[in-house]
């Protein structure tokens, strides 16, 4: 149950700035500058940051002083490529030097997503390999979770990287900052921001898929289309279906075949794990399949519908 470890998680209400905390906590938020909230969100709506200037403060409470373990998440959707340092979260820790931030979720050069964790006499910093990950002018959703041992980062559901962090996060009364750097007029992040979530655990890799797909089904499934495909009057489609994944928690499912055609029998198409086929008269197609599936479909048409 993800819900036992939430501490905080911003949303947007309605049309006025209210950010509130859906969490038991009341940690809710305070607009600075010229936020506005946006009708197109992620889930609903969504808080947008004009880069200069535009920030979320919220007080500190213990709730977010996790030592156990941890977990940022937020949806959001860049308006640029970030300059270095752009702050989704950051938990300020106003004794300032040498750690500044006590943890922080943020968008490097080249939008490579990255986790800050302080520690006593600094931080440490893990970051995404790969440029431009995190797409411009799209939704994307980006995670990173701590559990004392390592630290691992996700995009769109998917596990990014993991580096070992063994290290105690230094705590103080400092706010925490949606959209800036906690400890200075900079950071500041361009584009919107939405669903934004603190953990005081390390959801495991099939909760933060969950967290993505639960907010984004239509992404979750990945939709292959067929087109080009025609079958000609009193003539049978046949498919089967061959699926693999490299997820270890999960079995590779095809969740259903849809056909687009005046006429199909009754016991239309539909396969539940891989058990059957099945055959329709059909003019088009259409697959859905879960999250990191790999594999193929083959089709074959057939004159009589059993060979």
């Amino acid at each position: 149950n993800r819900f036992k470890g939430l501490v905080c998680r911003q949303s947007v209400q309605g049309k006025d700035i209210l950010i509130t905390d859906s969490t038991r906590y009341g940690n809710h938020g305070v607009a600075y500058g010229s936020v506005f909230t946006s009708p197109r969100g992620a889930v609903k709506g969504s808080l947008a940051f004009n880069g200069a200037g535009d920030y979320i403060e919220i007080p500190d409470d213990v709730s977010m002083h996790s030592s156990k373990g941890l977990t940022l998440s937020a949806w959001i959707r860049p308006a640029e490529i970030q300059h270095e340092g752009a702050k989704i979260i950051d938990k300020r820790y106003r004794q300032g030097a040498p750690i500044f931030s006590s943890f922080s979720l943020e968008l490097l050069h080249a939008n490579r997503l990255a986790v800050r964790l302080g520690r006593p006499g600094g931080y440490h910093v893990v970051a995404t390999e790969r440029d431009g990950e995190i797409a411009v002018g799209r939704w994307n959703h980006v995670a990173a979770t701590y559990d004392g041992k390592k630290v691992k980062l996700f995009i769109n559901g998917e596990l990014k990287k993991t580096a070992p962090v063994k290290d105690v996060i230094p705590y103080d009364d400092g706010a925490l900052y949606i959209g800036r750097y906690g400890n200075g007029d900079a950071g500041y992040f361009h584009g919107h921001i939405d669903e934004v979530g603190i953990d005081n655990k390390a959801l495991d890799d099939l909760e933060v898929m969950l967290l993505f797909a639960k907010a984004d089904p239509e992404n979750y499934f990945r939709n292959s289309r067929g087109s080009g495909l025609d079958v000609a009057p009193a003539k049978f489609f046949q498919y089967q279906a061959h699926l693999s994944t490299d997820y270890p928690y999960m079995t590779p499912l095809l969740n259903s075949v849809e056909t687009a055609g005046g006429a199909y029998a009754a016991d239309s198409p539909f396969v539940i794990n891989q058990a059957s086929v099945s055959f329709a008269e059909v003019s088009g197609f259409r697959e859905k399949f879960g999250p990191n599936m790999q594999g193929g479909v083959t089709y074959q048409l057939s004159n009589d519908g059993r060979n």
